[in-house]
């Protein structure tokens, strides 16, 4: 399969979240396609793969719950079981990687943050902005109460 075979199921993926809750639920059983496993693979799906797999997991603990509730036989109810059992493991993993992108993201930053970016965000929360201007000069080593730092600085680190 070609890269823009993997783009165009990428792009799928994000695009339909019911066709991303089925290629997950088949890779999760074991029974996906190589090329839509190749594709769940990509790194910008894994924030949605967590939120699919989170999806499962409540409608799977919501048919088990029903199951209990109704004169549902043993073998079925052991079966959803299971099968709720599977999505939770899933969903844990996911959650895992889903952390550690976030931490990869964060810890080694592509680019540089753009001075627009700064401006933007000072304009638009100025006390977030504020708040996270302060937490950085205290981890350099800055006082409290250092009148202005170059925010050209903070862009560079």
């Amino acid at each position: 399969m070609t890269i823009t075979e993997h783009t165009e199921l990428i792009r799928r993926f994000a695009d339909d979240f019911t066709a991303l809750q089925e290629a997950v639920l088949a890779r999760m059983n074991g029974i996906c396609a190589p090329e839509i496993a190749a594709a769940l693979e990509h790194a910008s799906l894994v924030g949605p793969i967590t939120v699919a797999l989170a999806h499962v997991d409540v409608l799977a603990r919501g048919a088990v719950r029903r199951a209990e509730l109704s004169a549902q036989p043993p073998e079925r109810l052991r079966r959803l079981r299971a099968h709720a059992r599977r999505v939770r493991q899933a969903r844990s993993q996911a959650v895992a990687v889903c952390k550690e992108q976030r931490a990869r993201r964060l810890v080694g930053r592509s680019r540089p943050v753009d001075m627009l970016e700064l401006r933007v965000a000072r304009m638009s929360s100025p006390a977030a902005f504020a708040e996270a201007l302060r937490q950085e000069l205290r981890a350099r080593g800055l006082p409290d109460g250092t009148p202005q730092a170059p925010e050209s600085d903070l862009v560079a680190a």
